[in-house]
Formats: C-alpha cells, structure tokens, sequence
C-alpha cells in the first residue's frame, strides 16, 4: 500500500517539493497577515458592509491557516508517504485560499475600486493549489 511506504530524508525533499513550497507560502502569508492584522485596515469606515472584511482578517482565520501550514510540513516531512494527507492538504489549501482571495477581491472593491498586488498574489497561490490536485500531485 502507497501509505505504507517508508522515505530517506531525500527522497521526503524530492517528492514532496510542492507541498514543502505551499506550506512554507502559506505559513508566511499567516505570519504577515497576523503581523499586519490591526493596521490592514485602519482608518476604514466602520460601517456594516465592512463588518465583513474587518473581521475576515483577525487571528481567527489566521490560526486557522498556520495549523493548515504545520499540517502540511508535518505531512511533507514524515517518514510515511501520506497520499491522504496531501489530498486533505491540498483541498483545504484550495478552500482556504480561494476563500481569502474572495475577502481580499471584497476589500479592494470597497476601498480602492482596483484589485492590488495582494490580490493577485492570493489569487496565484490558489490557482497553484488547483494545479496540483488537477495534476494528480500526490
């Protein structure tokens, strides 16, 4: 069975480079979200419509999508090849993503009216998790 299987360090690298590289992105993505939390958005009316994107920002997401990074290292760096493990990585990684990139489209269209770098960059990020469970990357 493809779970069973045992790996040298090396071998942990060389197949599981994807998922190292996403979990690695996501982890730091989290840690300059939680870094930046309380002046994201600042000065922003505080009107109900904004509710939302305040809100979607504060450490509660962000928790949420530092434990999806630690799985995904932990996933990457066992010894066991973990086929379910890395589908389970990879599909939440998707939702969670795509989830951010909505609240961050959200918030650009609230404030500026035009998408920004960050919005891209989210955006990229999912679309690369999507490459990876299309592609059968396990």
């Amino acid at each position: 069975m493809a779970d069973e299987k045992t790996w040298t360090i090396k071998q942990r690298f060389v197949h599981n480079r994807n998922i190292i590289s996403k979990a690695f992105t996501t982890l730091v993505f989290a840690l300059f979200m939680w870094h930046g939390k309380f002046q994201e958005l600042q000065g922003a009316p505080a009107q109900n419509h904004y509710y939302v994107v305040r809100h979607a920002f504060d450490s509660g997401l962000l928790e949420l999508i530092i434990i999806l990074a630690l799985f995904g290292l932990y996933v990457a760096f066992s010894k066991r090849h973990m086929v379910k493990g890395k589908i389970i990585f990879l599909a939440t990684g998707v939702g969670i993503w795509m989830a951010y990139f909505a609240l961050f489209a959200y918030r650009d269209y609230l404030l500026s009216q035009m998408f920004t770098m960050q919005t891209a960059l989210v955006f990229a990020v999912a679309v690369s998790f999507w490459i990876d469970i299309l592609a059968g990357d396990f």
